[in-house]
């Protein structure tokens, strides 16, 4: 403990604190900014090894991945194309089948039209009387029979209400003849035939609900063959058989795929993490000690400015005074005291302030 009454060296010790002290704090300034640097360093280098690991291990993953999938995606498209494959046989074996079935009713559909025409030309009736739609006019039987007379009718009605309104009195009376054009035909056609060759067509009438019985015999056949889910008619046993291998291999590879998986989780995955700690052990390691040594000595040195400065404001404050405790003041305060100008610590302050106020 520095001896007051020994003003030199009570003043030189308290100088050399201060100096120590300030020489210290920059000193502590400079290492906590390397310390803070090695530190970032240090954080930054686990940070981008990790950052490694995670890569190194997604990638090799991914390329595990995505040759399971490239194979599993191909085997896909080997069972579309059987399918695909299965799908057309099976097409061609309903529409063979409804061949099969309806060849009969065909065959009786073209005599039925053979003789209509035939019977048509023997009794000397007109063209006409040998079509479909002259039925469907004059004989409508079936409920598109009557849609078709009442659309045809409603078209009609439609245009002369359309013209009547939206039209022009020519276009309104275009339209009238026009119409009036069409049931004059259609009358005159009712005359020549229904008139003059009524039984006649009650025959031909019945050919046309032959061929139309047969024609829906062969709507039913057909929808009843299409409707049918069961295979057992079309063959199709080795195009199943070629699907079910081609689906266990697939079954084979997603298990492998699983497999693979979960080997690399639990194994691999910690050998490429063990190799890449490995190759960084050394640097991680160096840098680590790097920023513990200087942190360390950072600490010992901030430990030193605290007991520094406690030593100052417990054994010179008291004395000197807080405002008088830097280098400059203190080595002026020498300054008197080794020139004889004063015979004490305080005589010493007494005198330069006496010196500041003048």
């Amino acid at each position: 403990m520095a001896d007051i009454n020994n003003p030199k060296e009570f003043l030189n010790e308290a100088l050399t604190l201060v100096d120590m002290l300030e020489a210290d704090k920059l000193k502590y300034r400079q290492d906590s900014d390397n310390t803070e640097q090695l530190e970032k360093a240090f954080n930054t280098l686990k940070k981008n090894i990790d950052n490694e690991k995670k890569r190194t291990v997604d990638s090799r993953r991914s390329d595990v991945e995505s040759e399971f999938n490239k194979k599993l995606k191909s085997k896909l498209q080997e069972i579309e194309k059987i399918e695909d494959k299965r799908s057309r046989a099976r097409k061609e074996g309903v529409n063979n089948r409804v061949s099969d079935q309806t060849a009969g009713l065909k065959g009786e559909i073209k005599a039925l039209k053979g003789q209509l025409k035939s019977y048509c030309s023997d009794n000397k009736m007109p063209a006409i009387c040998k079509t479909r739609l002259f039925y469907r006019l004059y004989y409508p039987a079936s409920v598109g029979d009557w849609l078709l007379v009442l659309v045809i009718a409603a078209v009609m009605i439609a245009a002369m209400v359309g013209a009547f309104v939206y039209g022009k009195l020519p276009v309104f009376i275009a339209v009238f003849a026009v119409e009036i054009l069409i049931i004059l035909i259609y009358a005159m056609l009712w005359g020549r035939t229904k008139g003059r060759y009524y039984e006649q067509l009650k025959y031909c009438r019945q050919l046309i609900a032959n061929i139309r019985l047969d024609e829906k015999g062969v709507k039913n056949v057909t929808r009843n063959i299409v409707k049918d889910k069961s295979d057992e008619h079309y063959d199709l046993g080795a195009f199943d058989a070629d699907i079910a291998a081609k689906r266990q291999e697939k079954e084979a590879l997603e298990a492998k795929k699983t497999s693979a998986l979960y080997n690399f989780d639990s194994v691999t995955k910690q050998q490429l993490i063990a190799e890449i700690d490995g190759n960084y052990a050394d640097k991680l390691k160096a840098s680590e000690a790097a920023f513990t040594e200087a942190k360390q000595a950072a600490e010992a040195l901030k430990l030193k400015l605290s007991e520094t400065d406690n030593r100052l404001n417990s054994e010179f404050v008291q004395y000197i005074g807080s405002r008088n405790l830097n280098h400059d003041t203190l080595t002026r305060l020498i300054e008197l005291v080794e020139g004889n100008e004063a015979v004490s610590v305080s005589d010493a302050i007494a005198k330069l302030s006496e010196t500041k106020d003048n």
